[in-house]
């Protein structure tokens, strides 16, 4: 079954053996919300009109991403995605949910209920297909390494990846990490992509770039 592009971007952003995302909570959902908004403008749900949302009228059930098609449908504002992304941390987990079930219903992760201490409730989501999982870590970072072409999905989720910091992790070790590092400097996804989703992604970046810079801050002031 065909995925979109929030899913090929969790998937992507799942660790191939472990129980949980590659890296912090934090530039996982970033990186999903800038899938999801470019999953809702090419799907006609959203358009960018002097760089803010806005709703193509339409029931929300018949929405790619419904839960944030009626989010966004039901604010008084026009706001910009960078904006956007910052509001809806308060729904990042049912939003993550909602693209981690349709991941579960096409048999690429799989979810299990757990019980910390036998009492708190929490799940365990892991990738099913490990191997297939593998490969595809594999191209998309030689696609960058080796200069491979690529289509304009896969431009879309390579800039989701880069743009969120998570593309170095699928380097075998930390020489090859470096190596991604540095090509990420010089990427630059083709025209076909889109000014839009152009947007999108730079948008995400400025927000992960700003999160990230927050948390050091932070860090630095209470190590003193």
């Amino acid at each position: 079954m065909e995925m979109t592009l929030a899913e090929q971007f969790l998937l992507a952003a799942h660790h191939n053996e472990k129980s949980r995302f590659i890296l912090p909570n934090n530039q996982t959902t970033l990186g999903m919300f800038g899938a999801m908004f470019i999953d809702l403008l090419e799907a006609g749900d959203i358009k960018i009109v002097d760089e803010k949302v806005i709703c193509t009228p339409m029931n929300s059930s018949a929405s790619v991403h419904p839960k944030l098609y009626q989010i966004l449908d039901k604010s008084k504002k026009n706001l910009k995605i960078k904006r956007w992304m910052q509001r809806l941390n308060y729904k990042a987990n049912s939003l993550k949910k909602e693209v981690l079930e349709s991941l579960r219903a096409k048999k690429e992760i799989g979810i299990e209920q757990k019980k910390f201490l036998g009492l708190i409730p929490y799940k365990q989501t892991h990738v099913v297909n490990r191997m297939q999982h593998r490969m595809q870590a594999v191209h998309l970072k030689n696609i960058l390494l080796l200069k491979k072409d690529a289509t304009p999905v896969e431009q879309k989720l390579l800039s989701l990846l880069i743009g969120s910091q998570i593309l170095p992790y699928f380097g075998k070790d930390r020489h090859e990490r470096k190596k991604i590092r540095k090509k990420m400097k010089d990427f630059n996804a083709s025209d076909s992509i889109g000014a839009d989703v152009s947007q999108a992604v730079e948008e995400m970046q400025a927000v992960i770039i700003a999160t990230m810079a927050a948390a050091t801050a932070v860090n630095v002031s209470t190590s003193h």
